[in-house]
């Protein structure tokens, strides 16, 4: 199998990506190739002040007849809650990325929480600049404890292409056939348990390799970014 590694880093993070091949037999005429290589053992490892996260494709699911790639996490993607113990996968088809969060069953001092799964399109290859996706997805909380709980939330979704067959230079690295774009989620609380939420981030991912930079608008307006090392 051949194995890259490089690395990314936002301000004093940095990326590494290993075994940039995929074993998906997903081919379709919609799609402009593969942007995101899926194969059981590639790892990216995100390292931020000194402290790794690592995002490594564990094993693979066939579910109707669809692979799933499983992640045992994805730094590079935030909901901003329910991340600890969320199993994420990602599905190609036809030119769609999708991301899949599986179930979450956990049980804490004598308190059952669950937390439905949810699936969502994170990137369309084919489509082009200044064409957008988007929709919702909910999933409910449920504890079963002596104070029963039931809250709904909704997460309004919505992509853009910003740029399409473009080159980035970074760290004196060339990379072509990039696209850009943005992933906007705002995350409702039904039951008004916590203030919405706004979450954007821009990525830049490179055919054949993977995102190769992305950039998060923080909750105080801060832009940071992740570059190739």
């Amino acid at each position: 199998m051949k194995k890259i590694t490089i690395s990314i880093v936002l301000l004093f993070t940095a990326i590494f990506f290993v075994a940039c091949s995929d074993d998906s037999s997903d081919s379709t005429p919609d799609s402009t190739g593969d942007y995101w290589p899926t194969s059981v053992g590639n790892n990216w490892v995100y390292t931020k002040e000194g402290t790794d996260a690592s995002a490594k494709i564990t094993g693979v699911q066939e579910i109707k007849g669809t692979k799933y790639y499983e992640f045992h996490q994805l730094p590079i993607f935030r909901t901003g809650i329910f991340n600890d113990g969320t199993i994420l996968f990602i599905k190609k088809n036809k030119g769609d990325y999708y991301i899949k969060a599986d179930e979450i069953n956990k049980t804490y001092e004598g308190v059952t929480t669950k937390i439905t799964g949810y699936e969502f399109p994170f990137f369309k290859d084919y489509l082009d600049v200044n064409q957008t996706w988007g929709g919702t997805y909910t999933f409910i909380e449920t504890r079963s404890s002596s104070d029963p709980l039931v809250m709904e939330t909704e997460v309004t979704y919505t992509g853009e292409i910003l740029e399409k067959g473009v080159s980035l230079t970074v760290n004196g690295i060339v990379f072509n056939d990039v696209i850009k774009f943005r992933f906007s989620q705002i995350i409702d609380n039904k039951y008004d348990a916590w203030p919405t939420w706004d979450f954007t981030t821009d990525y830049w991912i490179a055919k054949g390799v993977g995102i190769i930079k992305f950039s998060t608008y923080g909750n105080n307006g801060e832009y940071k970014s992740h570059v190739i090392k």
